[in-house]
């Protein structure tokens, strides 16, 4: 469907459920799912793995949170990386391009207030440009319960999970 038809269907189906209708989706697309749904089922292999609201699908079935750290400089940004890691329970780097690094921070290792607190921290001892953290996304928690039910971490189309290990060492 063309971008224009599918924000016209979406405006349709939003008015329908603002008007007390129940309206019930089948989708592939989780970016559809997040804009329309406010209950969802999730379904793998003809099977029903879990159902309920956007909120407690991330909380209960997401694998963490994802910050991203904008650095002045690429020196700065490993010293970020080793600070980070050093005083966040949970965290990885999962890579570092250029000046900006991606860390994933493990579901219940540390909360939102601790990563905000290290994030000031990092703030007040290196130069950091920008920010950003962001819970896991409904595709990330479809397709951890499509992994832990097939009992791998093997995706659709012959993809595999990985954890990029970055060296940090000087």
């Amino acid at each position: 469907m063309d971008p224009g038809s599918q924000q016209f269907l979406w405006k349709v189906i939003d008015r329908l459920r603002k008007s007390g209708k129940a309206v019930v989706i089948t989708s592939h697309s989780m970016e559809e799912c997040e804009a329309l749904c406010t209950r969802i089922a999730i379904m793998d292999r003809g099977q029903i793995r879990c159902i309920g609201s956007k909120q407690h699908l991330k909380n209960k079935f997401g694998e963490g949170h994802s910050l991203t750290v904008k650095m002045s400089n690429q020196s700065d940004a490993r010293l970020a990386a080793k600070f980070v890691l050093s005083h966040l329970k949970g965290a990885k780097v999962e890579s570092i391009h250029c000046s900006t690094v991606f860390f994933h921070i493990d579901r219940d290792v540390s909360s939102i207030s601790d990563i905000y607190h290290v994030v000031n921290q990092l703030k007040s001892e290196f130069s950091v440009e920008d920010f950003s953290l962001s819970q896991s996304t409904l595709a990330e928690v479809f397709h951890s319960l499509a992994s832990h039910a097939n009992g791998s971490t093997s995706l659709s189309s012959g993809q595999t999970t990985s954890t990029a290990e970055t060296d940090l060492t000087d």
